[in-house]
């Protein structure tokens, strides 16, 4: 057989040449002298990003299923201590790469580079910084661009924990509840999906009148004295749960 690299590839090759004249007018804005450069940071940003776009077309088109191994699937568990699998492998991914993950879970449809910039970097991102992380993120997990998707199935704790609150199964979705979603993550989108998983949950328990409920999250959440007072409320006083309760309670009061 033909060795797949003496074969015509009209589009791979397109791309490979866009990047390099991406890189040659890098290199020829970067030899102006400084007074003509204008905005370097900013144009020279630019044309990088351009780079990092056709670069990805380019390994697209080289790499068509590239994964790691055979596995054909992503796990992502980020309720909790956060943890990313492909297929039986554990990633040991960067706290950025694992953010970037987690938007992208959120959006199968998929993103633009803006959009992931604002999501993951907030008004002060940059999409050049975005394409850079996206790139390297590529050697671990395959993604596509324009837009920017996971190519792989993807199962997610934190999605497990939205379907089971969308379909009224609080129990479940208690239980899968481990912990707020990538707790020390500043990313927009994050936060405000942490924030509203949070709020749904605790919302449904309170309402549910259930102290197996209440107490399993009172225990998740650790200080939340609402649902610590609704325990105590509803667990029987012969239940050996019940005066840990009570210390819990007292012990918010003291330092509210």
């Amino acid at each position: 057989m033909e060795s797949y690299f003496t074969q015509p590839h009209p589009p791979a090759l397109a791309s490979l040449q866009t990047a390099l004249a991406g890189v040659q007018a890098a290199m020829n804005h970067l030899r102006r002298p400084p007074k003509t450069q204008g905005q370097p940071h900013e144009q020279l940003q630019f044309l990088l990003s351009e780079v990092y776009t056709h670069l990805e077309e380019l390994e697209r088109y080289l790499h068509p299923s590239q994964t790691l191994g055979e596995a054909q699937w992503l796990e992502l568990h980020l309720l909790g201590h956060p943890e990313v699998r492909m297929g039986k492998a554990v990633l040991e991914l960067r706290p950025r790469f694992v953010e970037l993950l987690c938007v992208l879970a959120l959006h199968p449809e998929g993103l633009t580079s803006e959009q992931l910039t604002l999501a993951v970097w907030g008004e002060a991102g940059e999409t050049g910084c975005a394409k850079t992380e996206l790139h390297r993120l590529r050697q671990w997990v395959p993604l596509s661009s324009r837009p920017y998707r996971i190519q792989v199935s993807v199962a997610a704790d934190f999605l497990e924990v939205i379907e089971m609150l969308r379909r009224g199964c609080l129990r479940q979705a208690l239980g899968l509840y481990k912990g707020p979603l990538l707790p020390r993550s500043q990313a927009p989108e994050i936060v405000e999906t942490r924030v509203w998983l949070e709020e749904s949950l605790r919302e449904a328990v309170l309402c549910s009148g259930e102290g197996e409920l209440v107490w399993a999250l009172a225990e998740r959440l650790g200080t939340d004295l609402e649902l610590w007072e609704l325990a105590l409320e509803l667990l029987p006083d012969q239940d050996s749960r019940h005066p840990l309760a009570s210390v819990q309670v007292n012990r918010l009061k003291t330092h509210w």
